[in-house]
């Protein structure tokens, strides 16, 4: 036998080219067993220089394993000594003896080691926000190499680098914080703040200048937030329930997400943007809610507005309504992606209310790509309220449509409803009636529709559809529902669909949850004609 067979070959490789096929591995766990290849092995892995430590054990109250996996974390940080690596990952999933000081260890570790992504993940714990487990308090060094910090903090209270000391982030380009508790910004030193602290606007504005995405979700103790950024081009607020205010003048901002914040009922609530590069707006909030006063400068550049919510009552919108503001404000906007909720009768006054499709009312008059939501409608007001909102987009060239189950069915609208009476001197016409439009640019049309049960509404805006354009190519119905009676319900979307008046352009294919309409070429109209009941089934 020869001996060089016996040889470890992959052994006597560099350390430099075991810690690129290390990095190939999704964490340590299936790293640390490259252990049993021999002896240099096994500490091989800690140097690799991209490293994801994850506790992926959900059993609750095991805090032996939770101990055990902390000494695992310090130990194979301890192994590396003083080297760089590229990008470090700790998650857990369970509480159990963690303390702030061991936070703080792995945290001043990543700031000066780590020189590209560094990711922290601590577990969520429920429990009375004034309980011990709310207590910790995790302090970020005054300067970090790396490029990417991604952390979720919960339970934590997150200490930013004093104002009187220099701090400095030179190199990173997104910053993305979750469940953070920034309550000493709001917390006088006598009553317990931090004296002397940064707040996030001052850290990001003053010591991350190449900062070019900022990601804060479920903030806790952010009563402000405002931000002098030169780099910045992306930046998402979500469930910042204390926001109060916010300012935010950034040159190069191309995307504002702002979802679900200003969750209080203060007065003064105010969002400043001064962002004249801005391509895409995501802006919604609670609507029980006072809004928050919305000043937005230099929309002339938006081409995309995501995430909207569109109150209405039939044809009828709320003038208070933030999406319709700015679809009205943004002249450029070319894809719109809504969310359109039934506002039922009582839930705000009637003089905020404007019918939509009165004389007068300015079209939307770039929006070619539309994607459409409708939620919780009662069944008559479905069709007048996605068709008066159509109407206004007379170069529409691409349609996506998707109604969830929460439809009200035509007898819980009370056809004596006080206030319907009150404002509409004949609800069942003004707020029910669909618009007649004409959109002669629609082209592709899928209509995604979940729990189909071939209602009337859902038909009457297919119909609709085709009526409002002779140049549609395609449309496709979807259903996700797995119903016991599905034979039946593909017979009778089969005979509601070919009762469609001009659907005789093309033909009707059906499949499995799926209804397909495709016009016909221009070589096959004649053979087609006089056979208005073409339809094949897959």
């Amino acid at each position: 036998m020869d001996p060089a067979g016996d040889l470890d070959r992959i052994s006597a490789l560099p350390d430099d080219l075991l810690h690129h096929i290390l990095g190939f591995l999704p964490d340590a766990t299936a790293a640390s067993r490259t252990a049993v290849l021999s002896r240099r092995w096994r500490r091989v892995w800690t140097h690799a220089q991209r490293l994801a430590l994850l506790d992926t054990e959900t059993t609750c109250g095991d805090g032996g394993a939770w101990c055990r996996f902390q000494k695992f974390v310090d130990w194979a940080i301890a192994q590396r000594g003083d080297a760089d690596m590229g990008s470090l990952d700790i998650r857990m999933e369970r509480f159990g003896c963690d303390s702030p000081e061991r936070v703080d260890e792995w945290l001043r570790y990543a700031m000066e080691h780590v020189v590209e992504s560094f990711c922290l993940h601590l577990p969520f714990k429920k429990g009375p926000p004034g309980g011990t487990s709310y207590q910790r308090v995790a302090g970020l060094p005054s300067h970090g190499r790396a490029t990417s910090i991604r952390m979720s903090l919960p339970h934590c209270r997150l200490q930013l680098p004093k104002a009187a000391a220099p701090a400095k982030y030179a190199a990173l380009t997104t910053l993305a914080l979750c469940a953070v508790s920034f309550s000493d910004e709001a917390a006088a030193p006598a009553a317990g703040g931090d004296e002397g602290r940064r707040t996030l606007g001052d850290f990001v504005s003053s010591c991350c200048p190449r900062l070019r995405k900022l990601d804060v979700s479920f903030p806790v103790g952010l009563p402000q937030l405002v931000l002098r950024a030169e780099e910045l081009e992306e930046l998402y607020i979500f469930s910042a329930d204390d926001l109060l205010i916010l300012d935010v003048t950034a040159p190069k901002l191309r995307v504002l997400s702002l979802l679900s914040s200003f969750f209080n009922n203060a007065d003064d609530k105010v969002a400043r943007i001064a962002a004249p590069a801005l391509e895409e707006i995501g802006i919604n909030f609670v609507t029980n809610h006072r809004r928050p006063e919305l000043n937005i400068h230099d929309l002339a550049s938006v081409r995309r507005l995501v995430d909207l919510d569109l109150d209405m009552l039939g044809q009828h919108y709320r003038r208070t309504d933030v999406g319709f503001w700015l679809l009205e404000n943004c002249p450029g906007v070319e894809y719109v992606d809504i969310s359109l909720n039934h506002c039922a009768a009582g839930k705000a006054p009637a003089s905020e209310f404007v019918d939509q499709v009165s004389e007068g009312a300015a079209p939307f008059a770039n929006v070619r790509s539309m994607d459409l939501q409708a939620d919780i409608f009662p069944c008559p007001h479905l069709v007048a309220s996605v068709s008066s909102l159509l109407s206004r987009c007379p170069l529409l060239r691409s349609l996506r449509l998707k109604f969830t189950k929460g439809y009200y069915q035509a007898s819980c609208l009370d056809p004596q409803d006080e206030w319907l009476r009150h404002y509409f001197r004949d609800e069942s016409e003004a707020s029910t009636s669909p618009k007649k439009f004409v959109l002669d640019n629609l082209g592709e049309v899928e209509v995604e529709i979940s729990g189909v049960t071939g209602a009337d509404e859902h038909m009457d805006l297919v119909s609709l559809l085709f009526e409002s354009s002779n140049s549609i190519k395609s449309m496709t119905l979807r259903t996700t529902t797995k119903m016991p009676c599905a034979v039946y319900l593909r017979q009778m979307m089969n005979q509601k669909l070919m009762k469609i008046p001009c659907t005789d352009r093309g033909r009707w294919q059906f499949g499995e949850n799926v209804y397909a309409w495709t016009c016909y070429a221009a070589g096959d109209l004649v053979q087609a004609e006089g056979n208005s009941t073409d339809s094949t089934y897959n």
